[in-house]
């Protein structure tokens, strides 16, 4: 999820665009630390006369993280904002601080090798564009296919 979390104007333009037409499906993202599976599908999908968002989560995945807002998300399979600035603004602050929650932390402490260790250094990560968001398309992309 951390080419959404980081990610440009540019590449969530292009996903506005599409999503006004479809859900714009993202297979295999890496869910917060304290989620099983710990990788799961989403979706965006945008109301073309109010602008409204949803974000997907795939049915069936537990979270026992310490935000509120993420275990509901997760529980109900769908998020809704009232356009692409506020899903920005949660991805940017909500979701991020999942991955620097405690639990994230523990995750590391305890030798897990999954790429959540990688929001440690969260700042030195640059924006992500249109390539990013094209690779994470892909079918099957993982955490190493996406540029640096």
């Amino acid at each position: 999820m951390w080419q959404f979390m980081y990610g440009s104007d540019e590449m969530f333009e292009h996903i506005e665009r599409r999503a006004q037409r479809a859900c714009v499906r993202f297979a295999d993202q890496e869910m917060p630390p304290g989620t099983v599976p710990a990788r799961a599908a989403i979706g965006f999908e945008v109301d073309a006369l109010s602008g409204r968002v949803r974000l997907f989560v795939e049915r069936g995945v537990a979270y026992d993280g310490t935000s509120n807002e993420i275990e509901r998300w997760l529980a109900e399979g769908c998020k809704t904002f009232d356009d692409v600035a506020q899903l920005r603004a949660w991805l940017g602050s909500t979701l991020r601080n999942a991955y620097r929650s405690p639990s994230a932390a523990t995750a590391s402490q305890s030798g897990s090798t999954g790429a959540s260790t990688m929001y440690a250094a969260e700042d030195d990560l640059d924006e992500v564009g249109v390539k990013g968001l094209r690779l994470a398309m892909r079918p099957g992309c993982r955490m190493k296919d996406l540029p640096s």
